[in-house]
């Protein structure tokens, strides 16, 4: 559910994207965007509390290290390693 609405959050953010020139706005509402959503899954010593079903820890699992990729924050690639155990 909550990566539907993330994904929501991004078509909306690329539907007002209309120019070259808005292509970094874009970004960094979408960075902020998924690393507020990724922190709301972390507990606070950087583990990441039970989610429910498979499907939803994979997704999590991309999602943390497609985030770990573009910020480097290790926190990330962990909780991404930990929910892949997990599947």
């Amino acid at each position: 559910m909550k990566t539907v609405l993330l994904t929501l959050l991004c078509a909306s953010a690329l539907a007002t994207t209309t120019h070259a020139a808005d292509v970094p706005s874009f970004k960094s509402r979408l960075l902020a965007a998924t690393t507020k959503h990724l922190n709301f899954l972390l507990d606070a010593d950087g583990s990441v509390g039970a989610l429910k079903g498979k499907t939803t820890e994979g997704q999590s699992a991309m999602g943390f290290y497609f985030t770990f990729e573009v910020t480097r924050d290790e926190r990330y690639r962990r909780a991404a390693l930990t929910l892949a155990d997990r599947v």
